[in-house]
């Protein structure tokens, strides 16, 4: 029938409709079928590389780049147990992955055939979803079982499909995702108005900001202008912000900023926006922590969470700024989030001119004096 497609090309149609551009991954035997429909096609960008697991490292930058699904994929066997280190990178920071592996036949599945390994059991580690294509008629459902989970929850998703059914033909149709992904959405008017309650209360406040804020990334400093709050970003989350922001006062820890370690510590209201990143021997003691993240099960039990708010940054930092609207924020607090950012630019620059060597990193230059640019790059 015309309308029929094969699995593989199935696959790449339901892919392009959830909005993937790239996959990236390395060619092997038991996944010709799928790498054949990616040369039939344009909508999707096959990039090859040398090896599988700087395939998934390469999805999960995407990931945390983007805050969009991305997809990686590898042959059966080593090929998908060399995937593993890719996919603990973007397990560690919530990065929403797909990995597509091939697997043996279908009549093989659990026997000895070569390669074979049980691929639920080999990603069980780091794949909150993980599942074999059983039947060709299958496939969109599956699809959308993992992807819906790895966008709802910011996490790693599996789908191993048996190298014999990537040519079988099916005349299911690809789906759009629903509006609403599971694990967005579900914070309450009440939930608001508790978050809303403690952050009044701050003299001192903080935001640590990570990639779950990516698509938030103006909110988040619009909202530590009116609440007078420094941000602090993980590690997923550096980029978000312009490196000129007056409240950005970058990362903390090895290679961060020792100043913001200072302030971090004396703070009493604290905003983890997108992340569950709480850098023990930095953090304040006593602080009330409020935690915004897409599914409950990231509010991090090893955090001392007052308030759990689940749901995406995006929509709720503008329903919280706007019930900021009229506070009166600490000045002096303000003051030494300022100082603090300055001290550590003036810091960075000294060294840079004094070694008189190329730096490695941007360099922030907060002006000292009225002339001099905010950001420069030493080289």
């Amino acid at each position: 029938m015309e309308s029929e497609r094969t699995v593989a090309e199935l696959v790449l149609d339901q892919l392009s409709l959830f909005g993937v551009k790239r996959i990236y991954g390395v060619v092997g035997d038991a996944i010709i079928g799928l790498i054949d429909a990616l040369a039939k096609q344009d909508q999707i960008q096959f990039i090859a590389v040398k090896h599988e697991s700087t395939a998934a490292f390469m999805a999960s930058a995407e990931a945390k780049l983007t805050g969009r699904l991305a997809v990686c994929t590898a042959t059966m066997g080593p090929g998908a147990a060399n995937l593993l280190n890719g996919l603990g990178d973007a397990y560690a920071d919530k990065a929403p992955v797909l990995a597509l592996t091939c697997q043996a036949p279908t009549d093989k599945i659990g026997t000895e055939f070569p390669q074979y390994v049980d691929q639920q059991e080999l990603m069980k580690p780091f794949a909150s979803f993980s599942a074999t294509l059983a039947n060709q008629d299958a496939t969109v459902e599956l699809l959308h079982r993992a992807v819906r989970k790895s966008l709802g929850q910011r996490v790693v998703t599996h789908l191993s499909i048996p190298k014999d059914l990537f040519m079988e033909h099916t005349s299911v149709v690809p789906r759009a995702l629903p509006e609403q992904i599971e694990g967005f959405s579900n914070f309450t008017t009440d939930s608001l108005s508790q978050a809303t309650s403690i952050m009044k209360t701050a003299k001192r406040p903080m935001i640590l900001a990570g990639s779950g804020a990516a698509a938030a990334s103006e909110e988040v400093e619009k909202l530590a202008e009116l609440w007078g709050a420094g941000i602090l970003t993980s590690l997923g989350g550096k980029g978000l912000l312009d490196e000129s922001s007056p409240h950005l006062l970058q990362g903390i820890g090895e290679g961060g900023n020792p100043h913001a370690a200072d302030v971090l510590k004396d703070a009493d209201v604290v905003l983890l926006a997108g992340t569950a990143w709480w850098p023990e021997g930095y953090v304040p003691s006593d602080a009330q922590i409020i935690q915004i993240d897409t599914h409950f099960d990231k509010i991090e039990k090893s955090i001392p969470v007052k308030l759990g708010i689940t749901g995406s940054t995006e929509e709720v930092l503008p329903l919280l700024r706007e019930s900021l609207q009229g506070f009166s924020r600490a000045e002096d607090w303000v003051d030494r989030c300022r100082e603090a950012k300055q001290k550590w630019a003036e810091q960075m620059s000294r060294k840079a001119i004094l070694r008189g060597l190329p730096c490695i990193l941007p360099v922030l230059c907060v002006p000292l004096t009225e002339q001099s640019m905010q950001i420069r790059f030493f080289a």
